[in-house]
């Protein structure tokens, strides 16, 4: 298409000129590079053999000119007797090793002793701190019972007729959960009330345990606790809180276990037991 509006000339001239206008244009170094090497590589060939002869005459002049070796001495020697010198100076040196260095650590260690100290050797003497030092006992004044409150007065009618009311709810609430339980025996103490149940044959125990927060809600009480068996007996029993706490007083237990106590040599008052009987050890 150019030759038929150009010549030939015209045409090469324009297809030259796009040319490098899209090398411009692909990337700013690519032309400029090309022609650095163009002209660098031409011009390295024809400096190559001047660069050679100066770089030449520079590593023969710093080298400089070795000087000949003094009249009488040869090299041979020279390296032997170097050699020895090297020998006996190792010879001069201390010789360190490792097995000397951990023996004197052992020793040093095993030389050092340390202050142990046995424990404490306690004196036990045979002494009786109640009898006097001939074998009899002292005589002692004990202070009188008059110093001591006297017991409350236990209200058995109320707890008695709360504790008919206590039993009804309970046969009811069993009977209520499918279970035949029947109250046989209150027992009425100072803090609790035990109510002996009667099961039925092939009833499990368990089922009663399981119903405790349900007896507890059924009696309006913050808990109850089932007993199995009963101390001395082979029945359960179910344990509700007073609504009336009656206080302990040492001085009923005192009265009322005079003749243990005596028989003790250190009589211990616990209390009451659920039944109201005093405890004594």
């Amino acid at each position: 298409m150019l030759t038929e509006q150009f010549s030939t000339v015209g045409s090469v001239i324009i297809v030259a000129t796009i040319l490098c206008i899209g090398l411009l244009l692909t990337s700013d170094g690519f032309v400029f590079n090309l022609v650095y090497k163009m002209v660098a590589f031409p011009a390295r060939i024809l400096l190559m053999p001047v660069l050679m002869v100066l770089y030449g005459g520079q590593s023969k002049t710093g080298q400089g000119p070795q000087d000949p070796p003094p009249d009488g001495d040869d090299p041979d020697e020279e390296g032997a007797e170097s050699e020895q010198r090297a020998a006996n100076r190792d010879d001069s040196l201390p010789v360190v090793s490792k097995a000397p260095l951990a023996a004197s650590a052992k020793e040093s260690a095993t030389a050092v002793e340390f202050r142990v100290n046995p424990p404490v050797k306690i004196n036990v003497q045979q002494k009786s701190w109640f009898a006097s030092s001939d074998g009899r006992m002292p005589h002692v004044d004990l202070p009188p019972h008059d110093i001591l409150d006297d017991a409350e007065e236990f209200p058995f009618e109320l707890l008695a007729a709360k504790a008919q009311q206590s039993a009804a709810i309970l046969e009811k609430t069993f009977e209520d959960f499918g279970l035949n339980v029947k109250v046989t025996e209150v027992d009425t103490g100072p803090v609790v009330t035990q109510f002996e149940l009667n099961l039925e044959a092939g009833l499990r125990v368990s089922k009663i345990y399981n119903l405790q927060d349900d007896l507890a809600i059924a009696l309006r009480v913050p808990a109850v606790r089932v007993v199995s068996p009963i101390p001395g007996k082979n029945t359960v029993g179910v344990e509700v809180p007073n609504d009336k706490r009656v206080m302990v007083r040492l001085k009923e237990l005192l009265d009322a276990t005079s003749a243990e106590a005596d028989a003790m040599r250190i009589p211990i008052f616990l209390g009451k037991d659920v039944s109201g009987r005093p405890l004594v050890v």
